[in-house]
């Protein structure tokens, strides 16, 4: 591989991040104990706790699994993509940048509270602060990006997202054609694109958020979305090519059972945020919540 100085720069940020240890390592988020929280008023005690549950995060092995799935898939991209400097420079100044014509996404799904958008969140925090590689002595360095994320609007039309990443106020027929040279250009390694599931208000909606996933398919980068139960159903739904494009790969987020040491570590991390408050054993809940599922389905039986 012919790249600056023997290395590649759009693939050596991720190198760190194919060991696993250094993603749970990065993604953990702690804070620091609530303190007074017995002097606020009730409202407020519980507004101040809610906040900070929300900013507290503990990697599953699940969620590891995941990141390292989107960590390679943002590596390859850019071992492939970015193979030499003459190689990114004739891209630069092509017409069409040297990316995928169409790329199939990765479906991410769940229920409801098992921590997608988490995840995504703690994707992006992983990742060094972005940068900049100099290529060619008459050019300025050129941005490295991180991947992007655009949100789904309840309103959303197929090209709203695409507006947002090419930095346009108008849509036009050249937006996936912008977006794809900025993608080149900046190094986006990968898009991510959530709360889908709010766009689809009718029955109808359908055809609206497979026009919007195919529109991010053509920008030619690797790409997950985040899609809630109700939403898959109704893609399975679409014509088979439809589905061979936006269906065809996929990861299921599990709930971590309630014995699992994953599960307890959650509950010790969010335990530790008002401890003088959330007074529970972090071990012996689960095992209680594992015995009353057990007669339920017992009973049930």
């Amino acid at each position: 591989m012919q790249t600056i100085g023997g290395l590649n720069p759009w693939a050596q940020r991720f190198e760190p991040l194919l060991d696993r240890k250094i993603i749970k390592l990065r993604s953990q988020v702690v804070v620091s104990p609530l303190v007074g929280l017995r002097d606020d008023s009730t409202e407020t005690a519980c507004l101040r706790l809610n906040n900070v549950l929300k900013n507290v995060f503990y990697p599953t092995t699940q969620c590891v699994n995941v990141l390292h799935r989107l960590v390679d898939k943002a590596y390859a991209h850019c071992v492939s993509t970015y193979e030499s400097e003459n190689k990114f420079l004739a891209g630069i100044y092509a017409k069409n940048p040297p990316l995928s014509d169409f790329e199939p996404s990765l479906l991410f799904t769940g229920l409801a509270g098992t921590g997608k958008t988490e995840i995504g969140k703690a994707f992006l925090r992983i990742l060094l602060d972005e940068g900049r590689v100099a290529v060619g002595q008459e050019h300025s360095p050129f941005p490295l990006k991180k991947p992007w994320h655009v949100t789904i609007h309840a309103k959303a039309g197929p090209l709203d997202a695409l507006k947002g990443l090419a930095n346009c106020e108008r849509g036009s027929s050249d937006l996936v054609e912008r977006c794809r040279k900025i993608a080149f250009r900046d190094g986006v390694p990968l898009l991510m694109a959530d709360e889908f599931q709010f766009a689809t208000g009718s029955s109808s909606a359908n055809a609206r958020v497979t026009q919007m996933l195919l529109s991010l398919g053509y920008i030619g980068i690797p790409w997950v979305y985040n899609a809630n139960f109700t939403l898959v159903r109704r893609l399975l739904k679409r014509p088979e090519e439809d589905l061979q494009r936006i269906l065809s790969d996929w990861i299921i987020l599990q709930p971590d059972p309630p014995s699992s040491m994953d599960w307890q570590e959650t509950l010790s991390i969010q335990k530790s945020v008002a401890p003088d408050i959330l007074v529970f054993d972090p071990v012996r809940i689960p095992l209680k919540l594992d015995a009353q599922s057990t007669a339920n389905w017992t009973v049930g039986a």
